[in-house]
C-alpha cells in the first residue's frame, strides 16, 4: 500500500518533470519539426517542373541501352523527365 509520502514524492517528481521548460519546450517544438520535415517533403515532391536527367558513360553502346530503356519508361512518356 502507497502510504502518503510515497504520494507525495510520485507528485513532485511528476510537477518537477512535467512542468520542466525541456519538456513543454519539446512536446510543442518535436511536432512542429516533424510536420515542417513532411512538409518540405511535400514541396519538393509535388514539384510540377521538369526534371532533366544527363547520364554519362564511358561505353556509347550502354549510353544507347539506357536510352532506349528511359525513352520507353512512363515518366519520359508523360513529359516529366528529359534525357540528355
Amino acid at each position: 500500500m502507497f502510504n502518503h509520502r510515497v504520494l507525495a514524492v510520485i507528485k513532485r517528481e511528476l510537477r518537477e518533470k512535467l512542468l520542466s521548460k525541456t519538456f513543454i519546450f519539446m512536446t510543442i517544438l518535436f511536432p512542429a519539426l516533424m510536420f515542417g520535415m513532411i512538409g518540405i517533403q511535400v514541396l519538393l515532391r509535388s514539384d510540377q517542373g521538369n526534371s532533366n536527367l544527363t547520364l554519362i558513360t564511358e561505353s556509347p553502346s550502354l549510353t544507347q541501352s539506357f536510352q532506349n530503356d528511359l525513352m520507353s519508361s512512363d515518366l519520359v512518356k508523360d513529359g516529366k523527365f528529359t534525357f540528355n
